[in-house]
Protein backbone atom coordinates (compact mmCIF):
# COMPACT_ATOMS: atom_id res chain seq x y z
CA UNK A 1 0.00 0.00 0.00
CA UNK A 2 1.35 3.48 -0.80
CA UNK A 3 0.69 6.84 0.91
CA UNK A 4 -1.71 7.81 -1.81
CA UNK A 5 -3.86 4.72 -1.03
CA UNK A 6 -3.64 5.78 2.74
CA UNK A 7 -4.64 9.05 2.16
CA UNK A 8 -7.29 7.85 0.32
CA UNK A 9 -8.38 4.67 3.38
CA UNK A 10 -8.19 7.69 5.98
CA UNK A 11 -10.38 9.56 4.30
CA UNK A 12 -12.87 6.95 4.06
CA UNK A 13 -12.52 5.15 7.23
CA UNK A 14 -10.90 8.32 9.41
CA UNK A 15 -7.19 8.16 10.84
CA UNK A 16 -6.14 5.01 12.37
CA UNK A 17 -6.67 4.36 15.39
CA UNK A 18 -3.32 4.67 17.52
CA UNK A 19 -1.93 1.03 18.80
CA UNK A 20 1.25 2.35 20.44
CA UNK A 21 1.90 5.21 23.15
CA UNK A 22 5.63 7.04 23.18
CA UNK A 23 6.73 9.59 25.23
CA UNK A 24 9.55 11.48 24.87
CA UNK A 25 11.78 13.13 27.62
CA UNK A 26 15.61 14.34 27.88
CA UNK A 27 15.68 16.16 24.40
CA UNK A 28 17.50 19.09 23.35
CA UNK A 29 16.16 22.66 23.28
CA UNK A 30 13.87 23.37 20.61
CA UNK A 31 12.37 19.57 20.72
CA UNK A 32 9.43 20.06 23.24
CA UNK A 33 8.70 23.58 21.97
CA UNK A 34 8.39 22.45 17.92
CA UNK A 35 11.23 25.61 17.32
CA UNK A 36 13.61 22.63 16.23
CA UNK A 37 13.36 22.66 12.35
CA UNK A 38 14.59 19.38 11.60
CA UNK A 39 13.21 16.78 14.68
CA UNK A 40 10.87 17.72 17.13
CA UNK A 41 7.68 16.22 19.06
CA UNK A 42 5.59 17.33 16.75
CA UNK A 43 7.27 16.08 13.69
CA UNK A 44 6.77 12.66 15.34
CA UNK A 45 2.77 13.08 16.14
CA UNK A 46 2.00 13.51 12.69
CA UNK A 47 4.72 11.29 10.92
CA UNK A 48 3.75 8.18 12.64
CA UNK A 49 1.15 5.91 11.90
CA UNK A 50 -0.80 4.33 14.85
CA UNK A 51 1.23 5.93 17.08
CA UNK A 52 0.11 8.26 20.03
CA UNK A 53 2.42 10.82 21.21
CA UNK A 54 1.63 11.46 24.93
CA UNK A 55 3.70 12.64 28.50
CA UNK A 56 5.66 11.03 30.30
CA UNK A 57 3.39 10.00 32.97
CA UNK A 58 0.35 9.15 30.76
CA UNK A 59 1.68 5.27 30.95
CA UNK A 60 3.68 5.75 27.60
CA UNK A 61 4.34 2.02 25.89
CA UNK A 62 7.99 2.97 24.81
CA UNK A 63 9.65 6.26 26.57
CA UNK A 64 12.60 7.46 23.95
CA UNK A 65 15.07 9.57 25.56
CA UNK A 66 18.13 11.65 24.83
CA UNK A 67 21.48 12.81 26.55
CA UNK A 68 20.23 16.54 27.79
CA UNK A 69 18.65 15.38 31.25
CA UNK A 70 17.75 12.94 33.38
CA UNK A 71 14.49 12.58 33.97
CA UNK A 72 14.31 9.02 32.26
CA UNK A 73 16.36 7.70 35.13
CA UNK A 74 13.01 7.77 37.35
CA UNK A 75 11.55 4.72 34.85
CA UNK A 76 14.68 2.54 35.01
CA UNK A 77 13.95 -0.90 37.29
CA UNK A 78 10.44 -0.27 36.78
CA UNK A 79 9.62 -2.47 33.99
CA UNK A 80 7.37 -0.54 32.14
CA UNK A 81 7.60 1.74 29.80
CA UNK A 82 10.22 0.31 27.16
CA UNK A 83 13.22 2.80 27.31
CA UNK A 84 15.01 3.79 24.13
CA UNK A 85 18.15 6.05 23.49
CA UNK A 86 17.62 8.07 20.56
CA UNK A 87 21.04 9.35 19.81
Amino acid sequence: MDFDELDQLEAVQGPPAASRRIAFVDFWPGFDDDTDRFVSKAWFAENLIGVEVVGALENPHVLIFSVFGREHMRFIGRGTPELVFFT
